[in-house]
């Protein structure tokens, strides 16, 4: 029988460092020494939000229709060269904050409805 690790996030101070850096400087940069440190932060980072939405979740089990989610979940995270070209074999990882994609617009007035700040 297998059993679940507990989740210790302290193992994750480093992805929480950078994370929060992220949030407060939107194109945060962070360089590795080579690809393969790039991809392991990278997917620490990403196992690091899974984590702390699977404990949203668990403390919010009792309200039906709840959505886990943790504060970093806007953030995109993509490997990228030291150009900022998206690249798979590239030492850095940048973290943007998303962005709307397209305009809302009011079917009656016709106008656009403008999006508000979300607080990140």
């Amino acid at each position: 029988m297998t059993r679940k690790r507990q989740f210790n996030a302290a193992s994750y101070r480093d992805c929480h460092f950078v994370l929060d850096l992220a949030m407060e400087k939107d194109g945060l940069v962070y360089q590795c020494e080579t690809p393969g440190a790039a991809i392991s932060f990278k997917q620490r980072c990403n196992t690091y939000r899974a984590r702390l939405r699977e404990a949203d979740a668990a403390s919010n089990v009792i309200i039906p229709g709840y959505i886990a989610e943790s504060r970093f979940d806007p953030l995109v995270i993509r490997q990228v060269d030291s150009n900022g070209k998206n690249d798979p074999k590239g030492c850095c990882i940048r973290f943007d904050h998303e962005r709307k994609i397209g305009k809302i617009i009011d079917p009656d007035t016709g106008e656009e409805i403008p999006v508000p700040k979300f607080e990140i």
